[in-house]
């Protein structure tokens, strides 16, 4: 009775540098699992076509290499020329159409777009929007919300319909209903469901807002350097080395707050090999581990970090060391939590020769 495909071959470039949103887990599954074994639970069912580019291809068929009627293809280069791809494989009366990246498709409404297949050719579940809106092509218009909805998949179609639509076209598309409409008058809507999201970036993923990560730096103490800790300057006969400014305390929390949204570490993303980071404040390289954070949806919450240094005592600049951070990562000083500890002469640490900073950070998906 119908067929399934599922568009997923596009490169994930809004969603992470290093990460490939189709892999992640959701609920101990990809997000590509469970984008397609939903279908599988409905009567009527002929086959799964998945399209993924050539670089996930063999991955995507292991997943589903125990699933008889689900079928790996390669899409193409826009998801236009994959569904047309697809769609060379659909033999059943309908089709439904469903992207990779939505993971948390419920069986209403799958079964909402199936019903409404009875009586109609082309269906798309939608949903109310919150927010005001304006055209802004032309300088701004208001809008009536009420009269617009946002677009969710599955979107159903009949299948030699849709065919003839995509025959047709020579220009891409962002989904199948408006290549639909480019022939047919008019599709149906249903409703859709507002956790049917689809993900975009690193933050659609958490069902539960909150990450955190760990971060711990030590560095040499040495003549002929500044001490330089949370962004401000401690008066001492010695300070740290190292190719930046060295500040220990600062470049601990930016390590916690990479391995909170899974980003690799400050030694990677600003090498000592590189000659545009030698003296930087280390709170201009927060400022770029902060811009990291913002892409991905994330804003700092909480943060915690304690010194281990023997001399010189930190204690008189606490106030200082906390105000500049806590400012430096637009928190408020509740927000962060600073302790000045020694290691009771042990170590490194211990003999006034360096010292060490752990962190912590909790960060939060932005609203």
């Amino acid at each position: 009775m119908f067929d399934v495909i599922i568009p997923a071959a596009g490169e994930s470039s809004r969603f992470s540098d290093n990460l490939n949103k189709l892999f992640c887990t959701v609920n101990g599954r990809t997000v590509l699992e469970n984008s397609v074994l939903p279908f599988l639970a409905f009567s009527g069912l002929e086959k799964i076509i998945v399209a993924v580019n050539d670089e996930n291809f063999a991955r995507a068929r292991s997943l589903f290499d125990g699933y008889e009627n689900v079928t790996v293809i390669l899409g193409g280069s826009t998801r236009t020329d994959t569904v047309k791809r697809a769609l060379d494989r659909v033999t059943a009366e309908f089709v439904l159409i469903h992207d990779g990246a939505r993971p948390y498709v419920s069986d209403n409404v799958i079964k909402n777009v199936l019903d409404a297949l009875n009586d109609v050719d082309a269906v798309v579940p939608v949903i109310k929007l919150d927010d005001s809106i304006a055209n802004v092509k032309n300088g701004y218009r208001a809008a009536d919300r009420e009269d617009f909805r946002r677009v969710q998949t599955p979107e159903g179609f009949r299948t030699e319909k849709l065919k003839t639509a995509y025959a047709r076209i020579s220009s891409s598309f962002t989904d199948d209903a408006s290549v639909y409409l480019t022939l047919y008058d008019d599709a149906k809507a249903v409703d859709g469901d507002v956790k049917n999201v689809k993900i975009t970036r690193f933050s659609d993923l958490e069902t539960f807002p909150y990450r955190s990560g760990l971060g711990i730096d030590v560095h040499k103490l040495v003549e002929n350097r500044k001490l330089v800790l949370g962004g401000v300057e401690i008066p001492f006969e010695k300070g740290l080395l190292g190719h930046s400014d060295a500040d220990v305390l600062t470049h601990a929390v930016m390590d916690a707050i990479l391995t909170a949204i899974g980003e690799r570490d400050i030694g990677v993303l600003f090498p000592d090999t590189d000659e545009k980071y030698k003296g930087i404040s280390s709170m201009l390289l927060l400022k770029e581990v902060l811009s990291r954070l913002d892409k991905r949806g994330y804003v700092v919450k909480f943060v915690s970090a304690t010194v281990a240094c023997q001399r010189p005592k930190l204690n008189p600049y606490f106030d200082k060391i906390r105000t500049s951070l806590s400012h430096a990562l637009s928190i408020c000083k509740d927000n962060l939590s600073l302790a000045f500890t020694t290691t009771e002469g042990l170590g490194l640490v211990g003999a006034g020769d360096g010292i060490s900073v752990i962190a912590s950070a909790t960060v939060v998906a932005k609203q």
